[in-house]
């Protein structure tokens, strides 16, 4: 377990974000307890000195905090600062179910609607294949500097960016700099293998393989279809999908998934 450092806040925590985790934390604390860092306040909350911690100005997730006087949030924690790899592995196949259950529909649908309920299946099994891979590097880098602070450095590389990271964990600075990494991992496309193999070599040290391109061919055709309308370079359309196809395209995720999920448990 990586040791948290104890912030002790001289005044009260307001926690206006559900973004923003912490290890222990407590309040009334007259003194600071041991081995502590003092924080002092930079706002206040009804007259009382206090820090206020939002999306754009918050301290380290990866800390312990005690206030001096009060402590106070209105949130529950998001659900990938909450959730486990197994969680994360459970709600992919969840939503492959979902749209197995979709495809049923195909027996009292019409040539037109069944075209529109496949099409809606290719992009639903790789948009939950996308959702798994960010789940489980949030699980990771929320929950571990080090995995953190590799992600940073492989997937995000921007100097300022990190400058800001090391005054937040050396200084204590309140910046919404931790915060700009897990929107990087929110907002990066996982169905490009470039991506996938980047993130997971860095946070987990795994190395995601992808037998005989499989993958590759099915984020290409997906970004073809919902990117281009199906369009190809050359001019021509992609053949609209069939149920075979989608069936044999959840068989594969379903593999690849898998292979990632074990590779992550062996590594932990």
């Amino acid at each position: 377990m990586e040791e948290r450092k104890k912030i002790y806040v001289n005044g009260g925590i307001v926690i206006e974000t559900p973004f923003f985790c912490h290890g222990n934390v407590g309040c009334l604390y007259t003194t600071p307890p041991e081995r502590s860092e003092k924080m002092e306040c930079d706002d206040e909350v009804e007259g009382q000195p206090s820090i206020v911690v939002t999306e754009e100005k918050a301290p380290s997730i990866f800390n312990e905090y005690y206030a001096k006087t009060f402590f106070s949030t209105r949130y529950c924690w998001a659900d990938f600062l909450r959730n486990d790899f197994e969680h994360d592995y459970k709600d992919y196949q969840s939503r492959i179910e979902d749209i197995k259950e979709m495809l049923e529909l195909l027996e009292f649908a019409s040539e037109r609607q069944k075209k529109i309920l496949l099409r809606l299946a290719y992009g639903n099994v790789l948009t939950a294949f996308d959702s798994y891979v960010g789940d489980t590097i949030l699980s990771k880098i929320t929950h571990s500097k080090k995995s953190f602070k590799a992600y940073e450095k492989e997937c995000v590389k921007n100097k300022d960016l990190y400058v800001r990271l090391q005054k937040m964990w050396n200084e204590n600075a309140m910046d919404s700099a931790e915060q700009e990494v897990i929107d990087k991992v929110l907002t990066t496309s996982y169905c490009n293998m470039k991506n996938v193999s980047k993130a997971y070599g860095a946070v987990f040290e795994i190395t995601i393989e992808d037998e005989g391109n499989k993958m590759a061919g099915y984020f290409q055709k997906r970004h073809l279809v919902f990117h281009r309308n199906g369009k190809k370079k050359d001019g021509t359309y992609i053949l609209t999908s069939s149920e075979e196809e989608i069936n044999e395209l959840i068989e594969t995720v379903n593999a690849f998934v898998k292979q990632i999920n074990d590779k992550i448990s062996a590594a932990l």
